[in-house]
């Protein structure tokens, strides 16, 4: 159970040695649900910087299909609302978890609760004997206060908790600079997509220029 105040670095502090430890294995190797679908883009957004195009997004809302594609590519990392990857687990069958070594669970006091607890419990409880669990939140000590499997877990986890205290204007002072520096690394993420979906944009004068072959051809058939 990894408990720490918001804001205090907690996706890094667990996606990091995720990520160092990822082999070369073409199978998903770390799970990473949120019990929401904003949570789950800003941590698979931080995880495509970390690991660049080792990452997948599977949340609920947004276009299986689509989802479907994306996994053939075979991510190392899966990051999700527990409706969509039990969904892609269970009854598509398209989501394999044999070969996972992490799964972390992020606000685990949310998923702990109806009604993303079934699922939850249902894809931990399907989990690899090798694969460790890793719970984390703001308030992780909630966590055992439920009956789910995650619950159970965390009643026998090994505690690691950052409650650094505020007021310490050293700390303060070093909390912004990572914010700043975890902000300018997602803007230059965005900046990067925006570029290769304006390079793959056909400009104007291509169209143009399109238009003009495609009247010629028709003109020459005439």
């Amino acid at each position: 159970v990894v408990r720490a105040p918001t804001g205090s670095g907690k996706t890094l502090a667990f996606l990091i040695p995720a990520v160092l430890a990822l082999t070369n294995s073409t199978q998903p190797q770390v799970l990473v649900l949120a019990p929401s679908r904003e949570l789950a883009a800003q941590i698979s957004k931080v995880a495509q910087i970390l690991a660049p195009g080792r990452c997948v997004s599977l949340c609920g809302g947004a276009n299986t299909k689509r989802q479907l594609e994306k996994l053939k590519k075979k991510p190392a990392i899966v990051v999700g609302t527990p409706g969509r990857v039990a969904e892609l687990v269970f009854e598509r069958r398209a989501l394999k978890l044999g070969s996972l070594s992490c799964c972390i669970v992020d606000e685990a006091d949310v998923a702990a609760r109806p009604p993303h607890v079934d699922d939850v419990d249902a894809i931990i409880e399907k989990l690899p004997a090798k694969c460790f669990v890793v719970a984390a939140s703001a308030s992780a000590d909630e966590t055992a206060n439920h009956d789910g499997l995650l619950a159970r877990r965390a009643r026998y986890a090994t505690d690691i908790s950052a409650a650094a205290p505020r007021s310490h204007p050293a700390l303060a002072g070093r909390r912004v600079h990572a914010r700043q520096r975890l902000d300018a690394a997602l803007n230059e993420h965005d900046r990067r997509v925006d570029r290769r979906a304006a390079e793959r944009r056909p400009s104007v004068d291509d169209r143009h220029e399109a238009r003009l072959f495609q009247r010629v051809d028709h003109d020459e058939h005439l």
